[in-house]
């Protein structure tokens, strides 16, 4: 089940050419909130590496998706 909505967020997110952007669409789906500076740049920096690890940008994107759907703060409410 997250690997598909976290496909699906990842394919939607995709069709933004800035990845900041891309970063900030992201925390507002899942999270309702604007990302943070430090938050956007270790995103695109888990980005970066991913896509120089594995070489696919989409399957990047999936794994930043899964990873602020399997966050605390998005499980938990304070």
């Amino acid at each position: 089940f997250v690997a598909d909505r976290a496909r699906g967020l990842a394919q939607s997110l995709l069709s933004n050419p800035d990845p900041a952007s891309r970063v900030a669409a992201a925390y507002l789906r899942v999270l309702n909130r604007p990302p943070a500076a430090g938050e956007v740049d270790a995103a695109l920096t888990y980005v970066d590496r991913f896509n120089k690890r594995f070489s696919n940008d989409a399957v990047a994107w999936q794994s930043l998706a899964r990873v602020l759907l399997a966050s605390n703060e998005f499980f938990y409410v304070d």
